[in-house]
């Protein structure tokens, strides 16, 4: 399908506040739970980790997009805080024959990629092609990343990474210029939630690396919550895949 969606990050990073859709502001600090529609039994005892990226060489997955000039923003005088290796997320209940894990109220099938392969990250190349490699179990239309447009689907996708405690995960999401970006999705929104620090602690996306040109999901890695953080793309991470529900199924 083709890339056809872009979304504004303009407001949000020149001004340092996040807002809504309907472009009224959302208050810093808050972690978006509760799900719309919380069908399966999540695991008991869940809260966010404090996880770390795992990356590939970038020999065996060179980049596509030419790296951005990174002069903007000044060099950290102090290291950085190294922060402990995360457990993973909890096993799922599914047998391996489920192939999607959750339906949302808007019609939106959900598989989460730790429940087939507990131990499995990607990269978001390799993340888009495990989602469209899929059985399309009769379906019309493929999996992709997950798109978030609104703050439904946001809460939604934040209550399965804090209830399963994944730590990171990537979306459709990419960059398309300095402060803009595109889903996979062709739905049009305002909607985000970049979070309000990073390695430098300047608000997301901040492009720290000069190649971060892809979105994740991160869960609380800069005691954050779970809020979107733009990564270089040959990071490694889980991945929930997306599709739209199927005309004429309950």
């Amino acid at each position: 399908m083709q890339w056809c969606f872009v979304f504004a990050a303009v407001v949000a990073v020149v001004s340092g506040h996040r807002v809504n859709y309907d472009g009224t502001p959302l208050a810093d600090n808050v972690v978006l739970n509760g799900g719309v529609n919380s069908g399966v039994a999540f695991p008991q005892g869940a809260s966010p980790v404090v996880p770390t990226h795992k990356r590939v060489p970038r020999a065996a997955f060179p980049a596509v997009v030419p790296a951005a000039p990174h002069n903007f923003f000044p060099v950290p005088s102090q290291p950085q805080p190294v922060f402990p290796a995360p457990h993973g997320p909890l096993p799922c209940s599914f047998g391996a024959a489920t192939l999607v894990h959750e339906t949302s109220l808007s019609r939106r099938e959900y598989h989460f990629s730790w429940c087939h392969h507990p131990s499995q990250t990607f990269t978001h190349a390799q993340a888009e092609h495990y989602c469209r490699s899929l059985p399309s179990d009769g379906h019309p239309v493929g999996f992709h990343p997950v798109s978030i447009e609104d703050y439904a689907e946001d809460s939604l996708i934040s209550t399965i990474i804090s209830a399963y405690r994944v730590p990171y995960i990537w979306t459709s999401g990419k960059k398309v210029s300095a402060y803009a970006w595109k889903w996979q999705t062709c739905v049009a929104s305002l909607y985000n939630n970049w979070s309000r620090t990073g390695s430098l602690g300047s608000a997301q996306p901040d492009n720290y690396e000069g190649d971060e040109d892809c979105l994740a999901v991160l869960n609380n890695f800069y005691g954050d919550g779970i809020t979107w953080h733009d990564v270089a793309c040959d990071f490694e991470k889980y991945v929930i895949c997306e599709r739209p529900k199927a005309y004429g199924s309950l």
